[in-house]
């Protein structure tokens, strides 16, 4: 357990040190996205807490990634999952998550408690690293200048 735990904050931390960092205040409100209508990641946070939603135009991707906080999540839901998705609190610090789209919006929510001071998203689209440009943070649609990208989301 030591060790799991040790590799997952080794992992958020190099992902700290050498990923993007965003400003949590980027990320306030829901991004605009359809269904049917949409390709891509869209993260927000709101009252509820932390959402991570992924759509396709109707092509058949995997959007998959994973989620890491410097806290243990207090929370973590998938939405709208199929039976070949998976979301998964694999350590209290880290989420993993695989899941094949193609149309829909499916995602997770999720609370990474009042101690976070850093979340790190690693985001990918068939296998590969998406692209920022596939990726809307808060209700103005920001872009993380890097993927992957830390959140800092104890700024307001």
């Amino acid at each position: 357990m030591k060790t799991r735990l040790f590799a997952a904050l080794l992992i958020l931390i190099s992902l700290a040190v050498s990923a993007a960092v965003v400003d949590g205040r980027v990320c306030s409100g829901k991004p605009n996205f359809a269904s049917g209508e949409s390709k891509g990641y869209f993260l927000w946070r709101d009252q509820q807490g932390w959402h991570l939603r992924w759509a396709t135009k109707g092509a058949k991707r995997v959007y998959s990634g994973a989620i890491g906080s410097d806290a243990a999540f207090v929370a973590c839901e998938g939405t709208a999952q199929g039976h070949e998705d998976a979301v998964v609190l694999a350590e209290p610090h880290l989420i993993r998550f695989e899941s094949r789209s193609s149309g829909g919006v499916k995602g997770i929510d999720f609370d990474p408690g009042p101690g976070a001071t850093k979340l790190s998203f690693d985001l990918q689209m068939d296998g590969a690293t998406v692209d920022p440009e596939w990726v809307h943070m808060g209700f103005r649609g920001a872009r993380p200048p890097s993927v992957p990208f830390v959140v800092e989301p104890r700024t307001r």
